[in-house]
């Protein structure tokens, strides 16, 4: 890279326990892979799409070399990035995802992206919406939803797990990247859903009481299709769920993946790498006026989705950053000021990469490009969070009665064994 990594991201990295020299390596690499999913519905093609795919990347005529590949930065020319041998391997601990080599391909021209059999999304995000684990009957509250790309995976996933009445709710608070997120949510198909152009820590308004002509059990009220002037008028709605309902059920599933620094992101720390000279660093991460008021925001949007959860309900907080204040320090917070609020551990939480995983069974965090994690995905934080009844929460916290000191050594002792099995193997 012309530059090295500025004085002042290097400070903010170590602080947050990362390896800055590793990190260094992974942001001047140019061969850094990229990752799409294949949609469930396609999955009887899989090998006909993905050698499709394959063709139409080694094609000039439909792919060329992003634009953010610059070659003095990376001391490569495009066109050795576009004659380089394609690789596609799928991620096997997350279903019907795939890791593209090189990443710097554009994926906009070929046929399986154009059709909408494939959709671009990175591992560390699809895993939030694993985590999530929606099913065919959950109603999903997304609050930080544009531009789409985390609603479609979870209407997808609801699709293959079954026929149901469940739905997803969008929100975000910029008409802009709504209209983006809207076009995202037609292009795939998604059967039932909605889309609020509103603030997140202040939405209220209710899960479908009716999809098609499903009505849900618990609702007594009348339903009636939304009128041009309701102030309960989405910015879309799909015909399954274009029905006003003033007081009806709250979500099955809440994720909050929260507006954050994005320092998490590979493509935000070369840019604020490449233009540290104007400020990006100081501007994004040091400011801590900025700061406070992000991580204000952070805690309403949290604390608004869990409004929104029905008692027995799941909740997930993510964010595509690697700070402490915008993490563990929110959840904390968050845990400490909701009595019913409750860890929630992970499904599967084995199948995940050791390096993701912490000393907690409800939280997962990516490195920033670690290898482990299949090398050039985003650093991730995910938390699971479940909304207990007010007449269990004294059972559950007796159940859980192992104490906070003995979890943390039986995680240290887990990941001390697999550093110690790792040293072995390149002994």
């Amino acid at each position: 890279m012309s530059q090295t990594i500025p004085v002042e991201l290097v400070a903010f990295l170590s602080d947050q326990g990362l390896d800055v020299e590793r990190l260094e390596k992974v942001l001047i690499s140019p061969w850094l892979p990229r990752f799409f999913r294949l949609r469930p519905k396609h999955l009887g093609d899989a090998e006909t799409i993905l050698q499709s795919f394959k063709e139409d990347l080694a094609s000039p005529e439909s792919s060329q070399v992003t634009e953010d590949t610059d070659e003095e930065t990376f001391d490569i020319s495009r066109q050795d990035l576009q004659s380089a041998p394609i690789s596609i391997t799928n991620i096997r601990w997350l279903q019907n995802f795939y890791r593209l080599e090189p990443g710097n391909l554009r994926i906009s021209g070929t046929r399986a992206y154009k059709d909408g059999k494939i959709m671009g999304m990175d591992v560390s995000s699809g895993a939030a919406i694993q985590v999530l684990d929606p099913g065919p009957n959950d109603h999903l509250l997304d609050l930080c939803c544009a531009p789409g790309a985390k609603l479609c995976f979870i209407a997808d996933l609801q699709q293959s797990r079954g026929i149901g009445h469940g739905s997803v709710t969008g929100v975000d608070i910029s008409t802009k990247r709504m209209e983006v997120c809207r076009s995202t949510v037609k292009k795939a198909g998604v059967p039932s859903a909605r889309l609020f152009v509103a603030d997140g820590t202040k939405f209220n308004v209710p899960a479908p009481a009716r999809v098609g002509a499903f009505v849900h059990p618990d609702y007594n009220g009348e339903t009636e299709t939304i009128s041009r002037r309701s102030e309960h008028r989405p910015f879309f709605a799909t015909r399954m769920v274009r029905h006003k309902n003033t007081n009806g059920p709250l979500y099955d599933r809440v994720i909050v993946d929260a507006e954050c620094t994005h320092d998490g992101s590979v493509k935000h720390l070369r840019k604020w790498a490449q233009n540290s000279s104007k400020g990006a660093v100081g501007s994004g991460l040091t400011d801590q006026s900025r700061l406070e008021g992000l991580e204000e925001l952070q805690r309403g949007l949290i604390s608004n989705g869990f409004r929104m959860l029905r008692p027995g309900g799941v909740l997930v907080y993510s964010t595509c950053s690697v700070s402490k204040k915008q993490n563990e320090e929110i959840l904390e917070w968050f845990l400490s000021s909701h009595s019913d609020a409750q860890p929630s551990p992970i499904p599967k939480l084995e199948t995940y990469p050791p390096a993701a995983r912490t000393v907690w069974d409800h939280v997962l965090k990516f490195p920033v490009g670690d290898s482990e994690c299949e090398g050039g995905t985003g650093g991730m934080y995910i938390a699971r969070i479940v909304k207990m009844d007010s007449g269990k929460r004294k059972a559950e916290a007796e159940n859980n009665s192992e104490s906070l000191e003995a979890e943390i050594e039986k995680r240290a002792r887990i990941q001390e064994k697999d550093e110690i099995d790792g040293r072995a193997t390149l002994a």
